[in-house]
């Protein structure tokens, strides 16, 4: 079976994991893959995923996901000064947005959701309905904060000169699923992540960063954390394991001028 090059590096495409309706297809070279058949069209707005989630307020996390979130507001707030402006896109019911004012980071949100925003907003934050672009929100902010979402975007490039626009020389937080992690290459087409009906992308971190780097991000940090897998011995190993969590926080300067003109690759 042939594939396409990758649309990030024009690397050798292969057959990674074939689920019962899709194929994840990824990248030799740089490892980031792609959902094949493509998910539809979504209307966020109109969908309530967050409600499918049992959880109400962020202390009604379980464990793992909240030291996720404890992870990645203390990466930002290691990396900004007191007053910073900050935007998280994509932001659901809040959770995040909680941990950074806990964490003494002002943030506002944009969340297309109509019931996730409106929750969030009962819980005291500052958040608007809508989709995220830079005529909707221009800023400039000191960073914006992407949790899950750029695996949604089908253009992540147009995303990412958005982003330049609305913070330039700022910083950008991205946190992915990692599909190179230890429970989905053992767990394969049963690790949940793979959401094949909503993702375009699975990322890898070490290929995301040498992709933004063509951009003219400058990638500052790489942690790593899981999700949610209660009691599963391989998820406990993971956390010794370097690259080993199935979740990683990437933090990249924003180019100061929009995005470097001439990347030779832009999905």
């Amino acid at each position: 079976m042939i594939f396409l090059p990758c649309p990030f590096c024009d690397g050798p495409s292969y057959l990674a994991i074939t689920l019962p309706a899709h194929r994840v297809v990824a990248c030799r070279r740089c490892r980031i893959a792609r959902t094949e058949p493509p998910p539809p069209s979504i209307p966020y707005e109109d969908e309530d995923f967050h409600a499918a989630f049992p959880f109400t307020s962020l202390d009604a996390l379980p464990p793992t996901w909240r030291r996720g979130l404890d992870l990645q507001a203390a990466l930002l707030r290691r990396h900004l000064g007191p007053g910073a402006r900050v935007l998280e896109v994509g932001c659901g019911q809040g959770f995040f947005l909680e941990a950074l004012r806990r964490a003494g980071i002002a943030a506002r949100g944009i969340e297309p959701s109509k019931s996730a925003a409106a929750a969030a907003r009962q819980d005291g934050h500052e958040v608007a309905t809508g989709y995220f672009n830079h005529a909707s929100c221009p800023g400039p902010y000191d960073a914006i904060v992407l949790a899950q979402v750029f695996e949604h975007i089908e253009k992540p490039t147009a995303l990412l000169a958005d982003i330049a626009a609305s913070a330039p020389g700022g910083l950008v937080l991205l946190v992915q699923a990692n599909w190179r992690g230890l429970v989905p290459l053992k767990n394969r087409a049963n690790w949940y992540a793979w959401a094949p009906t909503h993702h375009y992308w699975h990322f890898a971190a070490p290929g995301l960063s040498r992709w933004l780097a063509t951009l003219g991000f400058d990638p500052v940090a790489v942690e790593y954390s899981s999700l949610e897998h209660r009691g599963y011995w391989l998820d406990r190993l993971a956390r010794f394991v370097p690259r080993g969590g199935d979740q990683f926080h990437l933090l990249a300067r924003v180019p100061a001028r929009g995005l470097q003109a001439g990347a030779p690759f832009q999905p």
